[in-house]
């Protein structure tokens, strides 16, 4: 039985959806030649006044290039 089968049936009988998996895409392509960016808070992460330390997180940015 093939799979699209036994979806098939599963959806039918049961009212079940089976899914499959996004392939892993990557979304980083770094090139070892690139600077880093130095380490400023050097593991320092209680600021002594308001607005010392912002951080911020750019895991993930929708581009044109996808």
């Amino acid at each position: 039985m093939s799979r699209y089968k036994a979806m098939e049936i599963m959806a039918r009988l049961k009212n079940l959806q089976a899914g499959q998996r996004v392939t892993y895409k990557v979304t980083t392509k770094r090139k070892h030649s690139d600077a880093v960016a130095a380490n400023l808070l050097n593991q320092n992460f209680n600021p002594m006044e308001q607005d010392q330390i912002w951080v911020g997180d750019a895991t993930y940015l929708k581009t044109a290039e996808g």
